[in-house]
């Protein structure tokens, strides 16, 4: 288990659950699909994280992604 913010670029991880992340911010990731057993792809770290849930792409400020903790997964469609 690790924070989404300790993923390296391309790499591919599977929700686990959020903490220290504001109710209402925590409402509109989860319209977006940042819930627990939902996958995210990493995309970018710089300037901001990038991330990819299904078809939808996200920026995230660093502070969200420290807050959202992940299971690396093999990246299977590379």
């Amino acid at each position: 288990m690790v924070r989404l913010k300790d993923l390296e670029a391309g790499e591919q991880a599977c929700i686990l659950f959020t903490t220290s992340v504001p109710g209402q911010v925590l409402d509109r990731l989860m319209v977006y699909g940042i819930i627990p057993g939902n996958y995210v792809r990493l995309h970018q770290k710089k300037p901001a994280y990038i991330i990819q849930v299904d078809e939808t792409f996200l920026a995230l400020e660093s502070n969200l992604c420290e807050g959202i903790f992940v299971k690396k997964q093999p990246n299977v469609n590379d």
